[in-house]
C-alpha cells in the first residue's frame, strides 16, 4: 500500500515538473510578444535609421515630446516604416518612446530610447558622464505646474506683493512639493548605457530653486 502512495506521489511529482518545464520553454521561446528596436539609446556620429519589429502583428505608437506613446495620454504617432535620425552640423538629440498593442490585445511596456548625434561622436562630450530625461514638457516647463517654472505661482505671488524682496522663500513654482515621473538614460564615456529606467523628478535645495541652474533629486 505504502509503495503504491509512493509511486503516486512520484508520479504526480514527475507531472508537475514535467508542466511546469513546458511552461517554461513556451515562455522563453514564444516571441509572439517580443519588441526589437534597431538601436540602442547612446552618442552617434552618423545619420541612421531606427526600425522597430516585433514578433507578432502589433501597432506600434510612438511619441518625440516625452509623453507616454498610448491613446489614452494624446494621440501618439503610429510606426509604418523606418524613423531617420539626420545628424546635423550641432549636436541633435533625439528621444523616442515606443509602445505596442499586439492583435490580441496584449500591450508591451514603453520603450525609451535617446540618441546624442554630432559629428564629433563621442568626443563632443567630455564629461563622464551624459544624461537624458524624458516627461511631460507641462509637468517640467508648463506655466500652471512646471516644476522648473516661475509660473503661475511667481506671477501671483509678485501681484500680492510688488514690494516683496527677491531674497527668501519668493513666490514660483518650483517651491511645488511635486515629483513628476520622468525616464533617465545615463550614458558612459564610451556611449554604454549605464542606467535606463522610469524614476521621479523633483526641484531640491533652498534659495537655489530660483536660479537658472536648479538642483534635482
Amino acid at each position: 500500500m505504502n509503495s503504491k502512495k509512493t509511486a503516486g506521489v512520484l508520479l504526480f511529482s514527475l507531472m508537475l515538473c514535467m508542466t511546469v518545464g513546458l511552461l517554461w520553454v513556451y515562455k522563453k521561446y514564444d516571441n509572439r510578444y517580443e519588441v526589437k528596436i534597431s538601436h540602442a539609446s547612446g552618442i552617434y556620429d552618423k545619420s541612421f535609421d531606427l526600425t522597430v519589429k516585433t514578433g507578432s502583428e502589433a501597432i506600434i505608437f510612438y511619441t518625440t515630446d516625452g509623453t507616454l506613446p498610448d491613446i489614452e495620454n494624446g494621440e501618439p504617432e503610429i510606426y509604418t516604416g523606418p524613423i531617420h535620425i539626420e545628424m546635423q552640423e550641432e549636436t541633435a538629440v533625439y528621444s523616442y518612446r515606443f509602445y505596442c498593442v499586439f492583435e490580441d490585445g496584449t500591450t508591451s511596456e514603453v520603450y525609451n530610447r535617446d540618441f546624442f548625434v554630432d559629428p564629433k561622436g563621442r568626443g563632443r562630450f567630455t564629461t563622464t558622464y551624459t544624461v537624458a530625461i524624458t516627461g511631460k514638457e507641462e509637468d517640467i516647463f508648463g506655466y500652471e505646474e512646471g516644476i522648473f517654472a516661475k509660473g503661475a505661482l511667481w506671477d501671483q505671488y509678485w501681484a500680492e506683493n510688488p514690494n516683496a524682496s527677491i531674497y527668501g522663500q519668493i513666490g514660483g513654482n518650483f517651491w511645488l512639493d511635486k515629483e513628476v515621473p520622468v525616464h533617465a538614460t545615463i550614458l558612459g564615456k564610451n556611449g554604454e548605457t549605464i542606467i535606463d529606467q522610469n524614476c521621479g523628478l523633483k526641484v531640491y535645495g533652498g534659495y537655489t530653486r530660483a536660479k537658472n541652474q536648479k538642483s534635482f533629486r
